[in-house]
């Protein structure tokens, strides 16, 4: 696991509370694929909360919540149990550089994916991690 990449329970990762702090969502289902604002996916209680998320967790193959400051990725690990990593921008150190890469989707939407960048031996740049970083 590198510097800016962090594991993270995925108990605690995969609840309303918690992907309501980024912007969108790659939900990667066994029944669909779908690029959606994170409100798309959750349910709000009486009180404008967001209470509880829209979608059956035993059927996600595949998760990125993400914005411009980090993405939350929810996958399954070789023994088909969720597993989350926390990648965040601020984890960085003066190693990497970061590159926007803009990606043109079917629905016609745009996915800005962020390169991290390092040198290696021979001083080329390499991309060590990608993640999702936005819709324009």
């Amino acid at each position: 696991m590198s510097e800016f990449a962090k594991k993270v329970d995925v108990a605690s990762a995969l609840t309303a509370r918690e992907v309501c702090k980024y912007d969108y969502v790659i939900l990667n289902m066994m029944s669909s694929l779908e690029l959606m604002p994170v409100s798309d996916v959750l349910k709000i209680d009486a009180d404008g909360n967001p209470a509880q998320l829209s979608f059956d967790p035993e059927e996600l193959l595949e998760a990125r919540f993400f914005s411009d400051e980090a993405e939350l990725h929810i996958f399954r690990d070789s023994e088909d149990n969720l597993s989350a990593v926390l990648i965040r921008d601020e984890f960085l150190n003066d190693e990497y550089e970061t590159c926007d890469v803009r990606y043109q989707t079917q629905s016609g939407k745009t996915l800005v994916v962020r390169e991290y960048l390092k040198a290696d031996e021979d001083g080329q740049m390499c991309a060590v991690l990608t993640r999702a970083a936005g819709i324009e």
